[in-house]
């Protein structure tokens, strides 16, 4: 059974982004070397999933930030919306959560990072959905 699993940012009063949206505050360390955990946790994702909105704030970042096959959940994007040089790595699928869990199950997925705020937020997106803090 594949499950989900969020590595997310939060300032202390409880927020992931500023009010335009943007999460620049939560990329600035005082120590460039300290990645808070997330080599350990990334170490044993299989997969990431992502909203419309992650995948659009990181669409043009290079070089691209994930070894991994991306999937990203939109009811608006399509494949001509990922760039040529991501096509190997990400894929867009208008399915619910729940469908591309069983996806990703189906092709082998065990541990799935699932990134964005929305997504997060909602909460249903697998019955074995695990956020840790």
């Amino acid at each position: 059974m594949s499950t989900g699993h969020v590595f997310i940012a939060t300032s202390l009063d409880g927020f992931i982004a500023l009010e335009d949206g943007t999460i620049d505050w939560s990329l600035q360390r005082d120590d460039p070397g300290e990645d808070h955990g997330y080599d350990d946790f990334i170490k044993d994702i299989d997969a990431i999933v992502m909203g419309r909105g992650s995948f659009q704030m990181l669409r043009d970042h290079r070089p691209w930030p994930y070894n991994l096959p991306v999937l990203v959940l939109s009811k608006t994007l399509s494949g001509q919306d990922i760039p040529s040089d991501l096509e190997d790595k990400v894929r867009v699928s208008g399915n619910s959560p729940q469908q591309a869990m069983a996806m990703l199950e189906a092709e082998g997925c065990g541990r799935v990072y699932v990134d964005g705020g929305l997504i997060i937020r909602k909460r249903w997106f697998s019955p074995t959905f695990r956020i840790s803090v």
